[in-house]
């Protein structure tokens, strides 16, 4: 007990001594813990994330869009459901392709119309306030940070202002990727999502023709590309189609393509660590050699003296890997969805990928 006692002295005197080599060493290693903590636990967080949110939302596994605007859509709808495959749908429910204002803000959105009744398919999780209601409007979570606004502000949605009755996720359109097929079937970058009652939408002047989105379900989600070119090949009805796979993807984008230079950095880090650490062993060497003398001369034994400077870097390296593996996964949440649309929790560290 003497020698444990004795040997963390001489640790914590030699700290003391040096400090700012020791606050270099934890930071160096801390950085590169940090960012491969980083790298691991956003592998495959987007995924989860999505599939966590569709499943609590009932996603759909493909959403269609007529491609004729307006009322001449909705017979092209009306034969889908009934295509060998589906098993359930919603809507159709009319869609308005328009502007929201707010804070100074003017952003292109897609406004939806919806029932109060809960859907069979794509079922919005309201995560603050309400559903819609007749003169309010429901907001994607993702869109209403992205605006800056909470249930209770006002918004004004193709020149008419309503209150915010709540906010809500959904597997179908986080910000900014709300557009589907767009007016005219162009796309409309850089959209955000909100809902409102049908009769609200039907009461709001359009620049664009108004146009219809159906929900649905399939026996085999893993086949929802096939069902898309098995319905094109067909029906001589145009529709357009987006899968679950692509919304995941677009939901996915932009921190997959971060993931590679997290993992990279993650080791350049890691590797400029051990040289800063190796450097500053080396520019120790003589004073740690003259330590060791005055060891000696006090009567330390060689085994003594070894567990001294090797508990050093050993404790400060331990402390380090602490500091980064904690900040790295408190940092992983935020960083697992920017836009703050999807709900769950991002997979433990060494987890599997969900398959899907």
């Amino acid at each position: 007990m003497g020698r444990v006692l004795l040997a963390c002295w001489l640790i914590w005197g030699d700290v003391r001594r040096r400090p700012v080599e020791a606050v270099v060493f934890l930071l160096a290693l801390s950085t590169a813990s940090a960012s491969l903590t980083l790298g691991l636990a956003l592998t495959g967080a987007p995924g989860t994330l999505y599939d966590q949110t569709r499943a609590a939302t009932a996603g759909p596994d493909l959403v269609a869009v007529p491609a004729d605007p307006g009322q001449a859509g909705l017979p092209t709808l009306a034969a889908v459901p009934r295509v060998p495959g589906v098993t359930r749908h919603s809507g159709p429910y009319p869609l308005l392709y328009t502007t929201v204002r707010a804070n100074g803000l003017t952003v292109n959105a897609l406004a939806e119309g919806r029932g109060q009744a809960p859907a069979a398919v794509d079922r919005p999780l309201v995560t603050s306030g309400s559903w819609v209601r007749a003169g309010g409007v429901v907001l994607e979570r993702g869109f209403a940070r992205a605006l800056g606004v909470r249930v209770g502000d006002h918004i004004t949605v193709a020149g008419r202002v309503f209150p915010v009755a709540g906010i809500a996720v959904t597997a179908t359109g986080e910000y900014p990727d709300a557009e589907l097929t767009g007016p005219d079937g162009g796309p409309t970058d850089n959209s955000g999502l909100l809902w409102l009652t049908e009769k609200d939408i039907r009461a709001l002047p359009s620049r664009y023709p108004r146009s219809y989105v159906l929900y649905l379900k399939l026996a085999d989600p893993a086949a929802s590309y096939a069902f898309e070119d098995s319905y094109t090949l067909s029906h001589a009805l145009p529709v357009h189609f987006a899968t679950w796979q692509s919304m995941e993807s677009g939901d996915a984008g932009p921190l997959q393509a971060s993931e590679p230079v997290l993992d990279i950095g993650g080791w350049l880090l890691g590797f400029l660590a051990i040289v800063g650490v190796a450097g500053l062993a080396a520019g120790r060497a003589v004073q740690q050699a003259r330590r060791v003398g005055l060891l000696k001369a006090v009567g330390a034994t060689p085994g003594l003296i070894a567990a001294v400077l090797l508990a050093e870097y050993l404790i400060l390296a331990l402390l380090a890997a602490s500091f980064g593996l904690l900040a790295g996964w408190l940092a992983a949440p935020g960083l697992s969805d920017p836009a703050g649309g999807l709900i769950g929790t991002v997979a433990p560290l060494g987890a599997a990928p969900s398959s899907r």
